[in-house]
């Protein structure tokens, strides 16, 4: 029998995260108490046209920080005033240097050593995406303004198609020279192509590998909540100057025609498929949702096929090294290298949820017990040739409630056997040799991302979260926390 939570606790110290997930085709944003942020490199903005980025730019000015177009031009109306780099890219007809604050990071990798050729170095980085037919239509607003004739649908689907093309064949011939064997800055580019203005948000997200470049992506239909989020979690008082508003009118993606939609849907294919939102298919689709519907996918597969793409629920900014997040690092990859269906458990999801760190004295992580029968000689192997030392085994692997308990670098990683069901899975505290069966919630195992470690997870995280630490699991817990009592009290365990 499953327990039904009636208490309102939780425990450890609430601090701030960036989380995006997804729940009901629709994302939401978890905000918490502001504490410092363990953060390993400063934040740098990726300006992708279209996108609310002189709005990003003006907040960073005001808050005496130099993003986008600020490191290098003064412009009063964005308050850039000191800049701090220079700019080669003035008068030049060159790709790369003309709006360099606007260069996707995957060309300007070359020059890492060069803080006025690479803005973005070796920073964290961050931008806005938006769902691409919004986009192309503030785009079409902005250049051709709001008169009379501007609001017809047809001068609106013939400018959308004559851009994207004369962008694909600039693109095109670009590529061509490059593959000839010139370098990016011995390339003459024309100045629409400089401009930048329809290049797909996915060639500035991945790398041409399908590598992903920025970790931190902010969805312009949800700018303001996702931006103060962001801001949190690098523990940066930046406030948004002015909320995004839509540089349109009455034109909208349902006046895009079916040969217009399926040009965009083409040369748009991985900001669909690789950002996360949905393709429009004309007046047939009764209900079309503009947010992104989904995470973005942590590797981009160039050849066209994302459906199984991994699509991280929460990004976490690297710890700061140390013994706990090495020891998380070398068991998770004992655990990728053998398949192993396990995903992290307990206060190591409410550390990671909550606080973007590992504050708990070990690490949990559950294993189906089926698989575990299976595996156990080859997972006791992997983890002792890992470095990893056994301390101590509780129960029989034959039966429920079989825990191993690891340790390296004085740090424990705690392993427990579950029966999974469709809603929930079973697993086991063990007092005075009696086991007792615990029932958290969990729907489904998603990813997440330490840094640049992939990390499975349960999901979504707020019933999961619930199941253990009630309803208030964002907030300090009034007191001592008692892992058996209020396992019990509060969470899903029962007597």
């Amino acid at each position: 029998m499953r327990k039904t939570i009636k208490k309102k606790h939780c425990n450890i110290i609430a601090a701030t995260c960036f989380l995006f997930y997804v729940s009901s085709f629709s994302y939401d944003i978890t905000r918490f108490l502001s504490l410092p942020a363990k953060k390993s490199h400063p934040l740098e903005y990726v300006h992708l046209s279209a996108s609310g980025g002189w709005n990003v730019e003006r907040s960073g000015a005001d808050a005496d920080i130099k993003w986008g177009a600020c490191h290098y031009l003064i412009n009063e109306t964005l308050g850039c005033i000191t800049p701090d780099r220079k700019y080669e890219g003035g008068n030049s007809s060159n790709f790369v240097l003309n709006r360099i604050w606007q260069t996707p990071p995957k060309y300007l990798v070359q020059f890492d050593k060069d803080d006025n050729k690479n803005p973005y170095g070796r920073n964290d980085l961050f931008t806005v995406v938006r769902n691409p037919y919004t986009r192309l239509i503030s785009e079409y607003y902005s250049n051709n303004g709001h008169n009379k004739g501007s609001h017809k649908a047809s001068k609106l689907n013939k400018w959308i198609i004559e851009n994207i093309n004369r962008m694909n064949t600039m693109q095109l011939e670009m590529q061509g020279l490059r593959d000839d064997g010139k370098s990016l800055l011995e390339i003459e580019t024309p100045r629409f192509l400089n401009e930048k203005s329809f290049l797909p948000q996915a060639t500035y997200v991945y790398d041409d590998d399908g590598a992903r470049l920025i970790d931190n992506l902010i969805h312009y239909e949800n700018l303001a909540d996702e931006f103060a989020a962001l801001m949190d979690v690098y523990g940066l008082e930046v406030q948004l100057t002015t909320s995004a508003e839509e540089q349109g009118g009455v034109l909208t993606h349902r006046n895009l025609y079916p040969e217009t939609l399926d040009l965009i849907n083409k040369f748009y294919w991985a900001d669909f498929d690789g950002i996360g939102y949905e393709k429009y298919t004309g007046l047939t689709s009764l209900s079309y949702p503009v947010s992104a519907t989904k995470s973005s996918c942590y590797v981009l597969n160039k050849e066209g096929d994302n459906d199984e793409c991994v699509r991280p629920v929460h990004h976490c900014p690297s710890p700061v090294p140390n013994n706990r997040f090495a020891t998380l690092s070398d068991f998770v990859k004992v655990m990728d290298d053998l398949e192993c269906p396990y995903h992290l458990h307990a206060g190591t999801v409410l550390n990671f949820v909550r606080d973007c760190e590992i504050l708990d004295n070990d690490i949990d992580a559950v294993i189906p017990l089926l698989w575990w029968r299976a595996h156990e000689e080859a997972l006791d192997a992997a983890l002792l040739k890992a470095g990893f030392e056994l301390h101590k085994k509780f129960g029989n692997i034959e039966k429920p409630g079989y825990e191993n308990s690891w340790l390296k670098r004085n740090f424990k990683v705690d392993l427990f056997s579950i029966v999974e069901d469709t809603d929930h899975y079973t697993y086991n505290l063990w007092r005075k040799n009696k086991r007792y069966e615990c029932f958290p919630d969990r729907d489904r195992i998603e990813y997440g991302l330490y840094g640049d470690l992939l990390v499975r997870v349960p999901f979504p995280f707020d019933p999961y979260l619930k199941s253990f630490y009630g309803t208030d699991w964002r907030l300090p817990f009034p007191g001592k926390w008692h892992w058996f009592i209020h396992s019990i009290e509060i969470g899903s365990c029962v007597m």
